[in-house]
């Protein structure tokens, strides 16, 4: 009885939680690309007006220091591999990567799949 209401109680959560999570990472995801397409000088001073800064954190007790902003990843892998429909494939995904990297100083990827 137990085990059953935990896992309608799972099923809900999920049914409530994974629509926002897929909209957050669809924000986040295109708010990138649209970074990505400016040149990179005008991107540098768009974010040097913006007065921005990455800011770092200590993870735990590591000792690593990561982004405080995350990079979310779930929608980066190729459709035909079994991934959703809406991914990117590798090309665009590694440029985004790269940019985040690079241009936005970010460290901390997030790859799970909810």
């Amino acid at each position: 009885m137990v085990v059953g209401l935990v896992t309608v109680l799972t099923g809900i959560q999920m049914i409530v939680t994974a629509p926002i999570s897929l909209i957050i990472s669809l924000i986040a995801i295109w708010g990138i690309f649209l970074i990505v397409l400016f040149k990179v000088k005008k991107r540098q001073k768009l974010l040097e007006s913006l007065g921005y800064k990455m800011k770092y954190v200590k993870l735990g007790s590591t000792g690593l220091e990561v982004s405080k902003l995350c990079l979310g990843c779930m929608g980066f892998g190729e459709p035909s591999r079994g991934r959703e429909l809406w991914s990117l494939d590798e090309r665009h995904s590694r440029e985004i990567i790269k940019r985040a990297l690079d241009l936005l100083e970010i460290n901390f990827l997030k790859s799970i799949k909810l």
